[in-house]
């Protein structure tokens, strides 16, 4: 065959950033993990994980709908209250860095606690927000808190499923957040129809709070610090271990394969936030719809959105278990590459039903990449679980701040719409080919007997 066989055990990326430690010491730090220790509730654990990571995007995309109210509550402008879910973007996608060595040093639980307590005391601050400066300072801490959960959450998929089924349960995983906008503007849109704006956030302030408390309460400890001892390192190694861990994220973006996978889905996950919060201006000053009937819209992408998670993690699984893990990567260019066409299909959406399908399209080609890049990723730093996804998570939500800062001005300029989504179509095109250039390299034949 032309492609390339390369053995089971040789890592498709070097595990270990540039700075060492002694060579001595264990590849993914001093701790290493015991799959079996969770078996029995595994399935449990990662429920609870993937129901708190529904509190981030439910809280960026509960106050969605609500988005003309609040410009006429607090006297203000469109552009401003943008800047508001703007920068709650940014703050998911540079906290995390911080997050992720915190993490990897201390453990799962406590931090997943912690910032979900941040997350319902700046929600209830946001509710009395006087003006939209403090609306959008205290949405800026309300963001650090919850940019834990979705950074944390993938360490403890790592910690207790071995790479052969950890595609699946991070295709679960990384559909809780996806589908967020499924259940938030639907929520957002009632409450803020009945009760108004406000309580939007304190009744997400309710909904991290309860979170908190779970787990705090029944989230064991899932970090091998918590059940092993550690391979003795001297003070002056564990300062170096700490430091290591803090700008890991960042040199994990210089390899090309972390590099342009994380580019590809930040492609994907930017012209997705672009849209939704395009979505109900448009809905509103085109179709005239309340904010209830605007979060019924988000429907077709929250559902299709569900789907594309399930199928794209267990074609991921299937693929890697087949032909190895860079196999994985099929799925993800895939749905990269479908994305791209998805979102070729708004530039000519002017009906409503076209609109909504084109949405659904998003959905399902976004969340079906998702499992195979993160699954990969992990499964060849799997001392980096929480870093290697800060990495996905600073360049996807980067490039969503740029597009929820951009996309409005330039939907309003002739043609700007067709030049938006062409940019972001062409974008995501391109960035399948050094995906796939990679697959080729480290290909593997499936064994004989195998079909």
């Amino acid at each position: 065959t032309a492609l390339d066989v390369v053995d089971d055990t040789t890592p498709l990326i070097s595990k270990r950033p540039s700075t060492e430690l002694d060579e001595d010491k264990p590849e993914d730090g001093p701790y290493r993990a015991d799959f079996t220790r969770f078996e029995s509730n595994r399935h449990w654990i990662l429920l609870l994980v993937s129901l708190t990571s529904f509190v981030g995007p439910i809280s960026m995309t509960l106050f969605l709908p609500s988005i003309p109210l609040v410009v006429i509550d607090l006297e203000t402008t469109e552009a401003k209250v943008d800047l508001a879910v703007a920068l709650y973007m940014l703050m998911l996608g540079t906290a995390p860095v911080v997050w992720a060595a915190v993490s990897d040093r201390y453990g799962r639980k406590f931090l997943l606690a912690t910032g979900l307590g941040i997350h319902a005391v700046t929600s209830v601050a946001c509710g009395f927000s006087w003006n939209v400066e403090a609306l959008i300072c205290f949405r800026v801490l309300q963001s650090i808190g919850v940019s834990s959960l979705l950074v944390v959450g993938a360490g403890v998929v790592a910690d207790i499923y071995p790479p052969e089924v950890r595609g699946n349960a991070l295709g679960w995983f990384t559909m809780a957040p996806a589908v967020g906008p499924l259940f938030g503007p639907l929520m957002g849109g009632a409450v803020a129809e009945l009760l108004g704006w406000r309580w939007i956030f304190w009744g997400s302030a309710i909904l991290g709070a309860f979170f908190c408390c779970t787990s705090a309460f029944l989230l064991p400890e899932t970090h091998p610090r918590s059940y092993q001892p550690a391979t003795p390192y001297t003070e002056e190694e564990d300062r170096k271990w700490s430091l290591i861990t803090v700008i890991r994220p960042f040199q994990l973006l210089l390899d090309p394969r972390v590099a342009a996978m994380s580019l590809g889905n930040g492609f994907c996950q930017s012209t997705t936030l672009g849209v939704l919060v395009i979505f109900p201006i448009t809905l509103s000053s085109t179709f005239n719809l309340d904010p209830m009937y605007i979060g019924l819209c988000y429907l077709p992408y929250g559902l299709c959105a569900l789907v594309g998670s399930s199928l794209g993690g267990r074609l991921s699984d299937l693929v890697a278990n087949k032909y190895g893990p860079s196999a994985r990567l099929l799925t993800a260019i895939c749905g990269i590459f479908c994305y791209g066409l998805s979102g070729l299909l708004f530039v000519f959406a002017d009906a409503f039903a076209l609109i909504l399908s084109a949405t659904g399209l998003l959905g399902f080609f976004f969340c079906f990449q998702r499992p195979g890049v993160y699954s990969f990723l992990i499964q060849n730093y799997p001392g980096d679980s929480s870093g290697v996804s800060a990495s996905v998570l600073f360049i996807q939500y980067t490039l969503g701040f740029l597009a929820t800062m951009i996309g409005p001005q330039v939907w309003n300029t002739p043609d700007g719409k067709f030049w938006f989504f062409m940019a972001y179509a062409i974008a995501t095109f391109l960035s399948t080919i050094p995906i796939g250039y990679f697959v080729k390299q480290s290909w593997k034949v499936p064994h004989h007997g195998q079909d």
